[in-house]
């Protein structure tokens, strides 16, 4: 029986059932928010997240993997109250994204950073006993693959093989950053079916998004509903065409929103406003359930395809299971 941890403890990868794998309550500026106490109405947020929970609880939803990383406002408390009122279970995660942080500039090393990362991992996040699930690092088209993401990579890695914990990344797919974040991690002895690579579809190239695969690695096309990027028609077409060449991708599928209650991340430089109209991130959880897997369904995908990107995969990828 393999365990993973939740925000509220360990439960049984078994149990997990249907899962979104890339979700979020918040994404916030904590800095922020602790300097301003009405940058955010976190019991406003909360009643949304439960709100839009219940929504999608109805297509059989139990557990969300929320990947805010702590220089985004992970905020433990906030996702265990969300968890509670909510009914479902969420997993969170140790790491950073790829903001060029000046303490890892100015001498942070490897082993030191990772430390940090394992303690979340081992022993509790923010001075509790409730554990972190995985690693989530990025990279992005502002930073690149600078000498202090490397060193985010490194420092995931070296968690992930002392703790046994798997590694999801946010990537700029167009850049084709997802072949360096798996290099770093492969490199440095990562198991592939650790690595999921976030946002790979977003470029809409099978090519790239094949090669990954191959590798032995997921991949993420975990931002249905933002349709700037991609429209769910485009996705659900590519999508098919993968799992139709027969070579068993639809295992190394995730399918999720990116969605969350309260962001200040696409507009981190003006006030917090909650309006869905310009900030792409507040969206529901239900996309993927109204319309890419009828979509999917009428490509000629079968149930048990379906159920291999929306269950299997979580349960594997948590429980450390080869892709076979």
């Amino acid at each position: 029986m393999a365990i993973v941890n939740s925000v509220l403890g360990p439960i049984n990868t078994e149990e997990m059932g249907i899962t979104l794998m890339h979700e979020h309550i918040a994404s916030l500026d904590m800095s922020m928010m602790h300097a301003y106490k009405d940058w955010c109405d976190m019991d406003e947020t909360l009643d949304l997240f439960v709100k839009n929970v219940e929504a999608v609880k109805k297509y059989g939803v139990k557990t969300m993997v929320d990947p805010t990383p702590v220089n985004l406002g992970r905020d433990l408390q906030t996702m265990q109250e969300g968890a509670r009122r909510a009914g479902i279970n969420i997993i969170c995660a140790t790491g950073l994204y790829f903001m060029e942080e000046p303490w890892i500039m100015r001498g942070t090393d490897v082993d030191c950073l990772a430390s940090y990362f394992i303690r979340d991992l081992t022993e509790g996040i923010e001075g509790t006993d409730y554990k972190a699930g995985f690693i989530k690092v990025a990279t992005d088209k502002y930073r690149g693959e600078s000498e202090v993401n490397q060193i985010m990579m490194l420092a995931a890695a070296k968690a992930s093989l002392v703790t046994g914990c798997p590694i999801m990344t946010h990537t700029q797919s167009k850049l084709k950053q997802g072949i360096y974040q798996q290099n770093i991690f492969l490199k440095a002895g990562v198991a592939p079916h650790k690595i999921y690579i976030g946002h790979t579809f977003d470029c809409m190239d099978e090519e790239y998004i094949m090669f990954i695969m191959d590798k032995g690695s997921y991949v993420g096309a975990d931002q249905i509903g933002i349709t700037h990027r991609n429209t769910t028609e485009q996705l659900a077409n590519i999508i098919s065409n993968l799992i139709k060449k027969g070579k068993g991708y639809e295992k190394h599928i995730f399918l999720s929103h990116d969605a969350g209650a309260a962001s200040d991340y696409a507009y981190s430089f003006s006030p917090f406003k909650r309006d869905a109209s310009r900030n792409t991130s507040i969206r529901d959880y239900c996309e993927l359930f109204v319309n890419l897997l009828p979509m999917l369904r009428q490509r000629g995908i079968t149930e048990e395809q379906i159920n291999m990107m929306i269950i299997e995969n979580p349960r594997r990828f948590f429980a450390g299971e080869p892709i076979k």
